[in-house]
């Protein structure tokens, strides 16, 4: 990222353009810059490694590009939905989940909330 998209390395999480985690707990989340109302596009993006993009818990994602709803099950620990819980829109963190060759977006405005069953 620092050679091909010129990004700095930060010293600190609320500095950071791009951040890359591994697993994605959620703790570290909040100290991530989510932007401002008037500049949301200086918020953090966050890439977060996991071991498969399956096998998580059943949630339901509904906004933007997503025709009614899409039912996902990321094995994400309890704390990152927790802590990813939208902000005032437009600021918030914006998410890229990958899994080897596999990837998946969640941007910020897209809401997530657990379901119980499959929707049809």
């Amino acid at each position: 990222l620092a050679f091909h998209c010129g990004c700095p390395f930060a010293e600190a999480p609320e500095q950071a353009a791009f951040a890359l985690l591994d697993g994605g707990d959620g703790g570290e989340l909040p100290a991530f810059n989510p932007g401002t109302d008037r500049d949301p596009h200086l918020s953090c993006t966050v890439m977060i490694q996991l071991e498969r993009l399956d096998g998580g818990g059943l949630t339901s994602w509904r906004g933007p590009g997503i025709l009614d709803r899409r039912a996902m099950r990321l094995p994400l620990p309890a704390g990152f939905w927790a802590q990813r819980a939208p902000r005032a829109f437009p600021k918030g963190l914006d998410f890229f989940l990958t899994a080897g060759c596999e990837f998946v977006g969640l941007p910020r405005s897209t809401s997530v909330s657990p379901m119980m069953q499959e929707v049809a």
